[in-house]
């Protein structure tokens, strides 16, 4: 991996970042940081756009793109929704019904929570333990406890695994692969959370999906992010930067690697390497 870190006059132009948000763009509170806040600025008033792409669902997004002033289309569940600031949603792709009720009954015994989810639901078999409350009060979303998720199979965009022990969680994540990887699109966001989406809701995609929205080309494209779901745009975008905590099979796929989001590394990503290839004015 060649690791940038200076910019040469043959790079093209950035005029567009994507960033992946948890373990990204947010500090290990699932917060955004002044500094990321001030570096976001300076991105947009030199003129570059600025998109999310994040395995989370829309309306789970919304709060960061108000906060940010992002007014143009992010990609949700991996890029298997893309949707506008006013929470509109352009494009969906589901899994195919039966596949999810295939997943449902594989994970039934596993030491995992099922959550099934699209642009509207979030539905849960237990809507008071732990990982639930933890992820409502971080994402904003109301969760809707269902007695069957077997009874809910249509139009799906993800179906999550949430666990609690990485290990655990890593040797799942490879059988899933093993058992459905022809059917749906499977890989981990954070190591104790699994995101399963239709076969062609992945952040590679997705990141092409966004660069035409925003007519820019992908050499000019630079993405950030930090596990295993982001490697598609990693390996995708003009620029691919790797968080500083990122495993090393996620950071073999980019060109650069900041600071931790723990250390502000994506303000300092900005500075670093996306800046010295903003052409202003």
């Amino acid at each position: 991996m060649t690791r940038a870190t200076e910019t040469s006059p043959a790079q093209a132009p950035i005029r567009l970042v994507v960033t992946d948000v948890d373990g990204t763009l947010l500090d290990p509170d699932r917060q955004l940081t002044p500094q990321t806040i001030a570096a976001a600025r300076k991105l947009q008033q030199a003129g570059v756009g600025l998109a999310l792409c994040s395995a989370r669902a829309p309306g789970a997004l919304l709060r960061i793109m108000e906060a940010l002033q992002i007014t143009g289309p992010c990609a949700a569940f991996n890029g298997g929704a893309l949707f506008q600031a006013d929470g509109v949603v352009d494009k969906n792709l589901f899994l195919q019904p039966e596949v999810t009720r295939l997943l449902i009954n594989a994970l039934e015994s596993e030491p995992v929570e099922t959550w099934l989810q699209n642009d509207t639901q979030w539905l849960v078999r237990d809507a008071q333990t732990p990982l639930v409350r933890q992820e409502a009060e971080s994402s904003g979303l109301v969760p809707t406890q269902v007695a069957n998720l077997a009874d809910h199979v249509e139009g799906i965009n993800r179906v999550v695994a949430m666990g609690v022990e990485a290990p655990v969680v890593a040797s799942l994540d490879g059988w899933l692969v093993g058992q459905f990887g022809g059917f749906a699109a499977i890989a981990r966001s954070m190591p104790c959370r699994i995101n399963i989406t239709a076969p062609d809701a992945n952040k590679g995609n997705a990141l092409a999906d966004l660069a035409r929205l925003y007519k820019v080309p992908l050499s000019e494209v630079a993405a950030l992010g930090d596990a295993p779901n982001d490697i598609g745009m990693l390996r995708e975008a003009g620029l691919g930067i790797a968080m500083g905590q990122s495993p090393e099979s996620v950071k073999a796929y980019a060109q650069a690697v900041t600071g931790s989001n723990a250390q502000n590394g994506w303000a300092e990503a900005v500075e670093k390497f996306i800046m010295p290839r903003v052409q202003v004015g």
